[in-house]
């Protein structure tokens, strides 16, 4: 899924090829929680650089639980702008877009598959 969300929210991940030295902890963004825990939430390994991922924090009291999980609804902080459909979903785009259009009315909807002649995930455009 793709997102638009609010920059207060957003947090970058960092790439590293070495484990986090406690001591080295740089991130202050969030008050009341430590440098090397928030540094952990968003520190990966190198290889998933390519990603270029951004990760989203919320404080539990601006979410809801449901069933002991903790969910952020959508708004203008979180908007929803892409549903990319994995390669071995058996639910068709048509039944997805029959689902989001009610409540999503926008959002890009795209199916992906195995490529043919290399080890990654490309859109089916088919």
């Amino acid at each position: 899924m793709g997102f638009d969300l609010d920059d207060f929210y957003a947090q970058e991940v960092k790439y590293s090829d070495n484990r986090l030295d406690p001591g080295t902890a740089t991130n202050v963004k969030y008050a009341g929680i430590s440098a090397y825990v928030l540094d952990s939430l968003c520190t990966k390994f190198s290889h998933w650089q390519y990603e270029e991922e951004v990760r989203a924090l919320f404080d539990f009291n601006e979410c809801t639980m449901e069933n002991g999980l903790y969910f952020f609804g959508f708004s203008d902080v979180l908007v929803l702008r892409e549903v990319i459909v994995g390669a071995r979903c058996d639910v068709s785009l048509e039944e997805l877009k029959q689902l989001l259009s009610n409540i999503h009315p926008d959002v890009k909807l795209r199916k992906s598959r195995l490529s043919w002649n290399s080890y990654s995930v490309v859109e089916d455009t088919q």
